[in-house]
């Protein structure tokens, strides 16, 4: 079995569901991320692509 971490480099970039639009879209742009996460206690309830920012 395979583990994300072995994937991915510390820490996970992700917001909550009431992330300010700017802050997300500033995020997504220093970070060099085309998608973010949304995390509710713990667990993934959705994608943010950059595509859903810039509409």
């Amino acid at each position: 079995m395979y583990r994300i971490s072995k994937i991915t480099d510390p820490p996970l970039i992700s917001i909550d569901p009431d992330s300010d639009l700017w802050v997300t879209s500033d995020l997504m742009s220093t970070r060099n991320v085309r998608k973010l996460p949304v995390i509710v206690d713990d667990k993934v309830v959705g994608i943010i692509p950059t595509s859903d920012i810039v509409k």
